[in-house]
């Protein structure tokens, strides 16, 4: 799969809106692969174990690989050691330690200990809040990647999440359909009802 044509599409996926950090760590040869053991670089062992329950809540096995399985933890941790701004990379550590606190204070256990239907919760209200988050900054679309402020921990998450799962390489050649030798171009292709959506 080619690194451009896949920046694509998980642009598509999260309305058009990547990061420059996420596109150069991408284009410089970051990508997810599943392992069994690995040693975080930038995160905590235990902040590494809260970010993979988080993006397997996201993208959760199914009939199709989840974020665990193409190794989207790895990924992530890799993204935020070389590729992220100081800015963004403290708002992420911080939005995980609001996260673990809420959780405890409302609930007493850890999101890791949550249910399915808990963690969605949970999640879905720090998507809210990153809404209300943007929406306070205002339009930051004149300003520079480094004037620009620290995104949401939300929006960060998702974003490395589905950039990390879309570029690996088992999902862009077990999920999506993958022609490894392209021929004749055609930007106008039907898909049946089901059908999956090409990976280049």
């Amino acid at each position: 799969m080619k690194r451009r044509d896949a920046i694509k599409q998980t642009a598509i996926i999260l309305g058009g809106t990547l990061s420059a950090g996420s596109i150069m760590g991408v284009m410089s040869g970051c990508k997810a692969e599943p392992t069994l053991d690995w040693k975080p670089t930038f995160l905590s062992s235990n902040q590494a174990a809260l970010v993979a329950e988080i993006a397997e809540t996201i993208l959760p096995a199914t009939n199709t690989p989840g974020a665990k399985d193409v190794g989207v933890p790895k990924f992530i941790d890799e993204m935020l050691n070389g590729y992220t701004r100081e800015k963004d990379k403290q708002g992420f550590i911080k939005g995980l330690e609001t996260l673990e606190k809420t959780c405890n204070n409302a609930h007493g256990k850890s999101f890791m200990d949550f249910d399915a239907t808990e963690k969605k919760g949970v999640l879905t209200a720090f998507m809210n809040k990153a809404k209300e988050e943007k929406e306070a900054q205002g339009d930051t679309s004149k300003l520079t990647w480094d004037e620009k402020p620290a995104k949401p921990f939300f929006d960060l998450m998702k974003e490395l999440t589905c950039l990390g799962y879309f570029t690996s390489e088992t999902v862009g050649t077990e999920v999506l359909r993958y022609d490894p030798v392209p021929g004749v171009y055609n930007g106008c292709i039907p898909l049946a009802p089901e059908e999956h959506s090409w990976s280049i």
